[in-house]
């Protein structure tokens, strides 16, 4: 009965010959593990062989296997296992444990690759890791020279047990790995070539292998072991062992494949019953009595127990052995079920290690599907992240493109309001009129805005004024001439200037230096250099006074209009004051009865007081107190009680009236330029008031308004902050040259010689409006803020030591004084609260809003720190960033940075600098942190990056430094430590660096250079991305907008330029200067753009971008109803209104084809038509067409009459309009056109206007319509010519029948 296979299929079915493993290594995840020591869990091939009973042997042989030393040469059969590991120095499954050798290894190289591989902590090598491993073994490959390295390439491409592996393309080298595949079937990749085996190699195949010295591990050596005997058995088994390879030795490794092969080819030979066992003579029967007690094994049985395989040699059947037989058979049985048990004991265990796996399987799908759920989940955010960036990259460019058309207007603009000359106030204080060289402004108080303006004879202005009623303004020019406006009532603002409604062009032959307006608004006086006072009738013009006698200029006029007691009824009496070079005052009487006849009129009263030029004089209500102030520094207060007395009793003859007399003299200690009294029931804070009170006001040259009690002499308050220690050049800058009182509002208007106008309020003695008239030149902006608001005030640098501070809504100033020098530079912090400034005087100042617990009082800032250290001028400054933004809470800034032209840059600690100013306050000394020389020229910019890490320094030597800032604040008071690093150069320019800017978005940064270009600069590497070219001169300031998509840059050509970044285009110019444009500002929404020029205008650009399209929308809207109106109007037969429509929507055409259409139709019909058009009513629309309509009409036929194709409706059109309107009323639509025009732009029409625009027109249509003329007279001449040769044609055919049609040709 043939033996039964069984086979037990796992996960690995790879088992290798445990006599290769001769190593006792712990396990490890390689082929020595799945071979000794596999894991519970790891499925594995065993091969189970049962056999029948009448096969079954009583003893067995175990295979020889090399013991230890010290082992025991005698093995217990029960105990043997073949696949337990017997350790031994040499493993084969890493390098490790290979034997080491000076010379050439003894294992073959599929051996030694395989452990390397294995050995190696991934379980790969590349070729030439593989080569590196091998090197290091072994010393005999160092040598060798590059033949092993062939081999080896040739076994690991031709064995299959290797596996070439690729390269992940993010793995980095070069390279693929090679691996070994336990699985793989045993031979090589390629078949081997052999030929048809011959009788000699058949032959050398039945003979005995060469007696050598059998290994450890070879199957043959395990088999010789195990038979004694030469039997078929021995042959079969000889016959299945083939020769070895050249390439392999003795120490051949089965794969797994081939090892399955061997125990399933190997079995017993069937037993045959009727044959005989023949032993030969020289030997006995096999000895099984030393099989029965094989040596006891020194390693403990793994847990999977696989029974041996019994191999019992054949049984020689003879009559003398039948009883060595059956006993024989009877042991093989028992060994069987011995077996048969273990077997059965296994698989349970096996079944159990099945039921393991299959939860394990189960955990293990169950991680899957959550790794799985995970993953996709990954894979969603992914796909959703991607989306987003695709949204986020679409909505970028969407906006790039919107940026395209992105707009800005000249929303409002500070301009220069004085410069110098005199100045006129309305009585409420709403309106003021100052001198801007010739030109006289109109602005409104409130806002700041500028009104209109009023029409100059390009002479300067000498003296001005306004009538109290303010309905009329009075000029005087260096001309001589008088020119008279109507002041306008709008509020709005007039582009046009406003026309004088009557010049008188020589009021006197001198200069007019003061004029005065009476209380009346009737009559205006005025005082010449040649001792002249005139009195003019504003209403009628002419003069009704002319004042002799003064000896010199005059100074100062004022009006006395008073209660007459003398008169029986109560009627005001009119006198003038006025005061003149040689310091007398007249009084002059004015009369009704006066004219201004040849003879001059004499004063009532000569007063003499003053030792130097009276500058001020005024009356009081009552006309009792008569007060005058001079450059003599003090002021008389004059009693007139005794002229009224002497007007009241009347005298006789001359000379004998009573004069007024000196009431008291008040010492002022200044020059006085103007005086005024107050009125008696003024409020003055601190002060009583009543009737009996008089109180008057003085400005000089000290620079501010005091209030003084003219009974006590003393001053009651002052107005005004007065300095004490400036230069000359200063005090003559800022002492008063003029002062306005506005009873209505209390309020007291002061002009100084500097250009600024102060307005103070009598009540509570506070600053409350200063109108800056003259900025000069601006090198410097930035925007301020407040606690609660952003961007509320312009801070501005100009050519003077005075800071610029403007309120944006109102355009309310405030002078911040402090430095001695001009103010070169400004900046302020990211929160905007503080102000940092750089002078001329080699200090920098630090100022902060003015602290006050009134809500009504003033704003301002003080100063609230000084930095003092550089050897020159400080060009540059720079406060931390990071102050008030998200990422740092608190609103103090850290430090601050400040460049010079000593080329150094300083670092300040600001720590310590209060972020409010108290009044009398002293400034805190800042610390210098550190000092480095930054350039080798004049630095001319700072900019500090958003997150406080970087500084850039542009310098005159055209480069720019990027500093790397490293500030520790220290707590508990201690100093704070601060240095600078240089990270990297930017040179590309090829003129001095003017401006600096870091981007606010990214890592970028904007220069602009005297080369007129501005460069974009990657901060990665230092390196020029972008370059914009197009300003005619250098370009001064730069900065950032929208994100960093656009850059703005102002240069010395006037320009302010918006570029976009990703196209390297201007895509708007703004242009608002005449000069250069020094200052450049966006406010914090990046809405609003400030740029300021060295003409001392300020202009806010703002975004218009919305505005325009939804002003196209509303046009577009508009159109589309209004041509929705025509073709109803149309279809309605309503020519007039269509033809109106289609001139007031500016569209030729449509009214080319309503024309063309109705000639058309009165072709077409049979009915003849008496009308011109062909339409009775077109005809009635051309006969009552309004003026400017019929010129827009003529207009339109002019440009049809351009055409060949379209003039025979423009003649037809110009032939109805000649037909149905006259010459008058043609020229009288020219005429309305042109005032329409006029009075659309804010000016007055002329009469007769229109002549040119109609002559224009008579010209344009002469020419084409003589040409269409004679394009006819020739189509009629060769319409002649056809018909002759047609006639000729016909050779006579048709003469009679024709004879009476035939035409005349001459």
């Amino acid at each position: 009965m043939p033996q039964t296979d069984t086979y037990t299929d796992f996960e690995n079915p790879s088992v290798f010959d445990s006599s290769l493993c001769l190593s006792g290594s712990p396990p490890m995840s390689s082929l020595k593990n799945i071979l000794n020591n596999p894991d519970p869990d790891r499925k594995r091939s065993v091969k189970l062989l049962v056999l029948p009973p009448d096969q079954a042997s009583s003893t067995w042989q175990p295979p020889a296997a090399h013991t230890s030393p010290g082992s025991s040469s005698e093995a217990d059969p029960a105990d043997y296992n073949p696949l337990i590991h017997i350790p031994h120095p040499d493993c084969p499954d890493s390098l490790a444990c290979l034997p080491d050798t000076d010379g050439r290894p003894q294992h073959t190289l599929p051996v030694i690759l395989r452990c390397a591989i294995l050995g190696s902590t991934r379980k790969r090598l590349t070729i030439r890791e593989i080569y590196a491993a091998m090197e290091e073994k072994y010393a005999y490959y160092r040598t060798a020279g590059q033949t092993w390295k062939q081999s080896v390439r040739h076994h690991l491409s031709l064995n299959r047990l290797f596996e070439r592996q690729p390269r992940p393309a993010t793995d980095p080298g070069f390279g693929s790995y090679w691996t070994v595949n336990l699985l793989a079937p045993p031979g090589t990749k390629r078949p081997r070539k052999r030929g048809r085996p011959n009788k000699d190699s058949r032959a050398k195949k039945d003979e005995p292998p060469p007696q050598e010295a059998p290994p450890a591990a070879s199957t043959k050596a395990r088999r010789d072991s195990m038979m004694a005997d030469e039997d078929e058995l021995v042959d079969e088994l000889e016959s299945e062992s083939e020769p070895e390879d050249e390439c392999e030795s003795e120490e051949k490794i089965l794969h797994p494949f081939e090892r399955r092969h061997s125990l399933s080819g190997g079995g017993l030979t069937p037993y045959d019953s009727s044959a005989g066992f023949h032993f030969p003579a020289h030997q006995t029967s096999p000895d099984f009595s030393s099989q029965q007690n094989p040596p006891q094994s020194t390693t403990s049985p793994p847990q999977h127990v696989v029974p041996p395989q019994i191999q019992s040699p054949p049984l020689m059947p003879s009559p003398h052995h039948s009883e060595d037989i059956v006993e024989r058979l009877q042991m093989e049985m028992a060994n069987l079920r011995r077996q048969s048990a273990d077997a059965i004991s296994m698989s349970m265990q096996l079944s159990d290690q099945l039921t393991q796996a299959e939860a394990n399987l189960s955990e293990a799908r169950s991680a899957i599907q959550l790794v799985e759920s995970k993953l996709r989940e990954e894979v969603n955010k992914r796909m959703q992240a991607e989306r987003t960036a695709e949204d986020a990259v679409r909505l970028r460019r969407a906006a790039e493109e919107a940026l395209k058309s992105m707009r800005f207007k000249n929303a409002r603009a500070i301009a220069p309001l004085y410069t110098s000359g005199p100045v006129a106030a309305t009585h409420d204080g709403s309106k003021i009129i100052t001198c801007v060289e010739e030109t006289a402004i109109l602005t409104d108080v409130a806002s700041g805005s500028e009104i209109c303006r009023f029409a100059g004879d390009t002479e300067s202005i000498s003296s001005m004024c306004i009538s109290p009623s303010a309905k009329h303004l009075l000029v005087f020019t260096a001309s001589l001439a008088l020119r008279i406006f109507e002041v306008p009532t709008a509020e709005t603002s007039i582009t046009k200037p406003i026309q004088p409604i009557r010049v008188v062009a020589r009021a006197h032959d001198a200069p007019v230096h003061v004029c005065k307006v009476d209380p009346t608004s009737t009559y205006l006086a005025s005082g010449s250099a040649d001792g002249i006072v005139k009195v003019w009738d504003i209403a009628r013009g002419y003069i009704t006074h002319v004042l002799k006698g003064h000896g010199g200029v005059v100074s100062a006029l004022a009006f006395d209009y008073h209660l007459d007691p003398s008169a029986v009824k109560q009627q005001r009496k009119m006198q003038l004051i006025t005061g003149s070079l040689d310091t007398r005052i007249r009084i002059f009487e004015l009369t009704d009865t006066t004219s201004s006849g040849s003879g001059t009129q004499k004063p009532v009263a000569v007063l003499e007081g003053h030792v130097s030029v009276p500058r001020g004089l005024d009356v009081s209500q009552d006309g009792k107190w008569l007060i005058s102030g001079g450059r003599d520094s003090v002021v008389l207060v004059w009693d007139l009680s005794p002229l009224q007395q002497s007007a009241t009793k009347g005298t006789k003859g001359k000379g004998k009236a009573l004069a007024p007399t000196l009431a008291k003299t008040v010492p002022i200690l200044e020059r006085v330029e103007a005086v005024g009294l107050l009125r008696p029931d003024e409020d003055l804070t601190g002060s009583t008031s009543s009737s009996d009170k008089l109180r008057f006001y003085t400005g000089g040259e000290n620079g501010v308004v005091k209030i003084w009690d003219a009974r006590e002499g003393n001053v009651l308050f002052t107005l005004g902050n007065e300095q004490n220690k400036i230069s000359d050049e200063q005090e003559e800058q800022r002492q008063i040259v003029d002062v306005i009182y506005l009873p209505s509002t209390s309020t007291i208007v002061s002009v100084h010689a500097d250009q600024n106008i102060m307005f103070h309020s009598l009540s509570t003695h506070a600053l409350t409006r200063q109108l800056i008239g003259f900025n000069n030149e601006i090198v410097d902006a930035k925007f301020l803020s407040t606690a609660t608001q952003r961007d509320t005030h312009l801070a501005l640098a100009t050519n003077s030591s005075l800071i610029r501070v403007y309120s944006v809504s109102e355009f309310d100033a405030r002078l911040l004084e402090g430095h001695t020098e001009i103010v070169l530079c400004v900046d302020t912090g990211a929160n905007g609260l503080i102000l940092a400034s750089g002078s001329k005087d080699r200090s920098a100042r630090v100022w902060a809003p003015l602290k006050s617990d009134s809500p009504d009082a003033s704003w301002g800032y003080g100063c609230v720190a000084i930095c003092e250290g550089h050897a020159e001028s400080v060009g540059a400054i720079a406060l931390s960033r990071q102050s008030g933004t998200p990422e740092n809470t608190t609103s103090h800034p850290g430090f601050m940075f400040t460049g010079s032209q000593d080329r150094t840059i300083k670092m300040w600690d600001l720590s310590d600098v209060l972020l409010t100013c108290t009044d009398g306050a002293e400034p805190v000394k800042c610390k210098s942190l550190s000092t480095l020389k930054a350039h080798e020229k004049d630095i001319n910019a700072l900019d500090v990056a958003p997150n406080d890490r970087l500084l850039v320094s542009g310098s005159q030597d055209r480069t720019a430094n990027v500093y790397e800032i490293d500030y520790v604040a220290t707590p508990g008071g201690r100093t704070a430590r601060g240095s600078l690093r240089l990270a990297g150069t930017c040179k590309g320019h090829k003129r001095g660096v003017w401006t600096v800017k870091f981007g606010r978005a990214e890592r970028v940064l904007a220069t602009g250079s005297g080369d007129k270009t501005v460069k974009l600069w990657n901060l990665d590497d230092f390196t020029c991305v972008k370059t914009f070219e197009g300003h005619t001169n250098s370009v001064l300031r730069v900065d950032f907008l929208n994100a960093g998509m656009q850059l703005v840059s102002s240069g010395s050509d006037g320009l302010v330029k918006l570029w976009n970044v990703r196209d390297e285009e201007c895509a708007a110019t703004m242009d608002n200067h005449t000069d250069k444009v020094w200052a450049l500002t966006v406010s914090h929404d990046e809405r609003t753009v400030v740029s300021a020029a060295a003409d001392s205008v300020v202009t806010f650009w703002q975004d218009c971008t919305e505005e325009q399209e939804e002003e196209k929308e509303t046009k577009r809207a508009d159109l589309v109803l209004k041509e929705q109106d025509f073709l109803n109007y149309l279809e309605l037969n309503d020519y007039r209104k269509a033809i109106q429509l289609a001139i007031s929507m500016g569209q030729p055409g449509r009214l080319l084809n309503l024309f063309r259409d109705i000639r058309a139709a009165a072709a077409e019909s049979s009915t003849p038509s008496t009308s011109i058009t062909g339409n009775s009513s077109v005809d009635e629309v051309i006969r009552t067409l309004g003026g400017s309509d019929l010129a827009k009409l003529l207009r339109y036929v002019r440009d049809w009459n351009t055409v060949a194709k379209t003039s025979v409706v423009a003649q037809g059109v110009l032939f109805a309009i000649m037909k149905l309107r006259s010459a008058e009323d043609v020229m009288q639509a020219f005429g309305d056109e042109v005032n329409e025009t006029a009075l659309a732009e804010g000016a007055v029409g002329a009469k007769g206007a229109g002549g040119t625009a109609l002559k224009e027109m008579v010209d344009a249509l002469v020419p084409y319509t003589e040409r269409h003329l004679g394009r006819m007279e020739r189509l009629v001449q060769e319409s002649y010519v056809v018909d002759y040769l047609l006639a000729e044609m016909d050779d006579g055919m048709f003469d009679g029948e024709y004879d009476d049609g035939a035409m005349d040709i001459e």
